[in-house]
């Protein structure tokens, strides 16, 4: 078949007027750096069958939302960041967030699922987070809310049963904290 099935590396970087996309449905695939720097991109229909979303894939972009895929499996490093995402629902699906994926975006409302996966070294890093519910499934890297400057009030989920080093280092505005009982382990530096 001669059916378009990536949006390939670098397909449209830097393509400063791109202003909205509509990707065919037989793409299984976002490449790295497909939409990197499209500045004025204000939105994007992906196919339910994408299950990756490749390194830098919107980093830097307009975009400031997005329907991610059902079927989404693995988010790359920095696909996301420096982008202008003001929300973002996590699909059960993905098994993989790669480090600073959604770093440095105006981020307000994050939803994750309470699924097994793995999330990477500071994935919602300077982000405008203001409160945060840690459900108990994910696997969190160290810093993965570092530095979220706005972030009042964080529950963690039954069901979690540590807290990792530097998870939520520098969120200077916290207040509150609601921990379950099942935890039994939080890092000295969890939130220095």
């Amino acid at each position: 078949s001669s059916a378009l099935t990536s949006v390939v590396y670098k397909m449209f970087i830097n393509c400063t007027s791109l202003k909205t996309v509509t990707v065919p449905d037989s793409v299984v695939q976002i490449d790295g750096a497909a939409f990197a720097g499209c500045t004025s991109l204000e939105g994007i229909t992906l196919p339910e069958k994408v299950v990756s979303i490749g390194e830098h894939a919107f980093s830097g972009s307009g975009l400031t939302k997005i329907n991610l895929p059902q079927q989404l499996d693995f988010i790359g490093y920095k696909a996301f960041e420096g982008s202008k995402l003001q929300s973002i629902s996590i699909p059960k699906s993905v098994t993989y967030i790669s480090d600073n994926a959604f770093a440095s975006t105006p981020l307000v409302s994050l939803t994750l699922p309470s699924s097994e996966m793995q999330i990477g070294y500071a994935a919602f890093a300077h982000t405008s987070l203001t409160e945060l519910t840690l459900p108990s499934g994910p696997d969190f890297g160290n810093y993965v809310f570092g530095d979220c400057q706005n972030l009042k009030k964080v529950t963690i989920a039954e069901g979690r049963t540590e807290l990792g080093y530097e998870t939520f280092r520098d969120c200077n505005a916290l207040e509150t904290v609601v921990l379950p009982s099942t935890l039994n382990y939080i890092n000295e530096e969890a939130f220095l």
